[in-house]
């Protein structure tokens, strides 16, 4: 997520840096490939890392994406997919500028929830929350420097 402040449960929050929502990690893979959301809806197949399984190698994975935002300066939410090799070790393999934030408050719609809708409700926000959050969020340029501040 880029700097800004953010509304984060009724506080308004302000993000010097990049930082991230709490991680989601996906499962059930068919010959290591997950299977593609219009057939497994990403709510049966995908789960928010609990706090005892983020570990030193998550932390550095972390601090890597945070580097990579630095050096790309992204003015809106970006998805970056990882994966582990045989080792453990964790390796930056997509990153996705254009994220989906597909939400799920349509009727019918209720197990259609993006990775990053999921990951926004880490920290308690609803997709409601995630959008409101979102489109409050103005960049502007000056002096060659990208400014991003909150809506007042």
């Amino acid at each position: 997520m880029p700097p800004a402040n953010y509304e984060i449960e009724d506080k308004i929050i302000d993000k010097h840096e990049y930082w991230n929502l709490p991680l989601v990690l996906r499962y059930g893979h068919v010959d290591g490939v997950a299977p593609y959301s219009g057939q497994v809806p990403i709510i049966y197949n995908s789960r928010l890392l609990k706090g005892s399984e983020l570990n030193d190698e998550i932390e550095h994975l972390c601090g890597q994406i945070k580097s990579t935002m630095n050096i790309i300066k992204p003015l809106a939410p970006v998805r970056v997919d990882c994966r582990a090799d045989n080792k453990g070790k964790f390796h930056i393999i997509d990153i996705n500028l254009k994220p989906n934030i597909t939400g799920n408050i349509r009727p019918g719609q209720s197990d259609k929830l993006s990775l990053m809708g999921m990951a926004a409700q880490g920290i308690g926000w609803t997709y409601k929350d995630l959008i409101t959050n979102l489109i409050s969020v103005r960049w502007s340029v000056r002096d060659g420097e990208i400014n991003i501040s909150k809506k007042q």
